[in-house]
């Protein structure tokens, strides 16, 4: 058990495949691999979740909102008519396909590891729309601002909905346009509190980070669930368990493993 935690804590920026653990610990059969690390991926999104309540941000923050996978689907596809007949009352037309976007929302910390994350609906636009913008609603009910502590302010890349959730909240705040390829812009007066440079730079990292390496290109979007959702839930399982990696250090690292480790046996 200990071999494996530390094959696990040593690579928290890509999610542990069985194929690690197989190479790493020997005599490790690949359907005992995919057991543990689906268990321990399991007690990483719970801890995640349980940990994100007591974390607070404050100083320059950063706010986006990202599309973890998308899915083409046929325009008589049962499982989503829903979403596709509220669609196709705004076209002209109706279109044979449509795009269906998993959606995750983000808020961190700069010069820190804060990560503070919120599943958002799933967004199904036209094939040759861009990737449909956060809404003001999904922000509110997202329960992200209420992790910020003064004196804060925000950087978005320009979705429309920012703005009037942080005016409304007495927020500061400052955007970029990335439809404009604007993804930084110098601050001019302003608090000396804040950073003079806008932008989400170091939230797109990490979106790079857990939709480009963490979460497996292999996995697939779609899925039948329990709750009558259609999109596959283990996404949010990973991004839960990039977020538990990503916001502790090395030393708390150390005491996660221990934590988890009883969690982790018990599932195994």
């Amino acid at each position: 058990m200990q071999a494996l935690l530390v094959v696990c804590a040593n690579r928290w920026n890509r999610a542990t495949s069985p194929e690690d653990l197989v190479s790493a610990v020997p005599g490790m059969g690949m359907l005992r691999a995919s057991h543990f690390a689906d268990a321990l991926r399991a007690a990483e999104a719970t801890a995640a979740q349980r940990r994100q309540r007591s974390i607070t941000l404050t100083g320059n923050l950063e706010a986006d909102a990202t599309g973890l996978r998308q899915l083409v689907l046929k325009r008589t596809n049962s499982n989503f008519s829903n979403a596709v007949q509220a669609l196709e009352k705004k076209l002209p037309k109706p279109e044979s396909h449509y795009r269906c976007w998993v959606r995750i929302l983000g808020l961190c910390e700069r010069k820190t590891r804060k990560l503070i994350l919120a599943p958002i609906p799933d967004k199904v636009v036209t094939l040759k729309a861009k990737p449909p913008p956060e809404s003001k609603q999904e922000i509110e009910e997202s329960g992200l601002l209420q992790h910020i502590r003064r004196p804060a302010k925000v950087y978005s890349d320009g979705a429309l909905s920012w703005p009037p959730v942080l005016r409304a909240r007495n927020l500061p705040f400052a955007e970029t346009c990335h439809q404009n390829h604007q993804y930084t812009k110098e601050l001019a007066g302003g608090s000396r509190k804040f950073s003079k440079l806008a932008g989400t730079q170091c939230l797109d990292r990490r979106w790079g980070v857990l939709c480009n390496d963490y979460v497996p290109k292999t996995l697939n979007a779609k899925s039948r669930n329990e709750d009558g959702s259609h999109t596959n839930a283990r996404l949010f399982t990973y991004s839960w368990s990039f977020a538990l990696r990503y916001n502790f250090t090395d030393h708390e690292r150390v005491r996660l493993w221990a934590a988890l480790g009883k969690a982790v046996r018990e599932a195994a």
